[in-house]
C-alpha cells in the first residue's frame, strides 16, 4: 500500500468503529423500610412497577446501559426497588434487554432479581419480566 492512500485507508478503518452511546435510564429507589405509617405516605413508591410512572421518575444518561433490581418477601410484597444505572460492569453492548429470558435468586425467603439492557428507557415497567440475577446476598446493603 502506498503512503498517500494510508490516511484514507485508517479514516475508513476508523469510522467503522462501533461508537459507545450513553443511553438514558429511568433513576428511582423504593424501600419499605422508608415507611413510618401504614400506607407509607412519607416515602410514596414510584418505582416498582404496581406504582410507577414515568412522567415522574427522573432519567439520567448512563454509558453502560440500566439496571432495575428488586427484592420481594414470600408474600411478594416489594421490600426495595431500584432502576437506575447498569453497575455490573456491562458495556451497553453487551447489556440484554428485559425481554430476554432471565433468572430469579431466594435468598432466605427474599426473591430477588437483576435485569440489565441497552435502550433508552429500557428499565421502564411496561417491558420488565423478572431479571437475570447477577447478585449475591451481599448487595443488600
Amino acid at each position: 500500500m502506498d503512503l498517500t492512500a494510508f490516511p484514507l485507508f485508517l479514516s475508513v478503518l476508523i469510522s467503522f468503529q462501533p461508537s459507545v452511546e450513553s443511553v438514558k435510564c429511568f433513576t428511582c429507589y423504593f424501600t419499605i423500610n422508608r415507611c413510618t405509617d401504614l400506607n407509607c405516605y412519607n416515602s410514596p413508591d414510584n418505582c416498582s412497577p404496581k406504582f410507577f410512572t414515568a412522567a415522574v421518575v427522573p432519567f439520567k444518561e448512563c454509558p453502560a446501559g440500566c439496571e432495575m433490581f428488586s427484592i420481594s418477601d414470600s408474600n411478594g410484597i416489594v421490600l426495595e426497588w431500584r432502576r437506575g444505572c447498569d453497575t455490573s460492569g456491562n458495556t451497553a453492548g453487551t447489556a440484554i434487554d428485559f425481554t430476554s429470558k432471565c433468572k430469579t435468586e431466594y435468598v432466605f425467603g427474599t426473591r430477588m432479581d437483576k435485569c440489565f439492557c441497552n435502550q433508552d428507557f429500557c428499565n421502564s415497567s411496561a417491558k420488565i419480566k423478572p431479571g437475570l440475577i447477577f447478585c449475591n446476598y451481599y448487595m443488600l446493603k
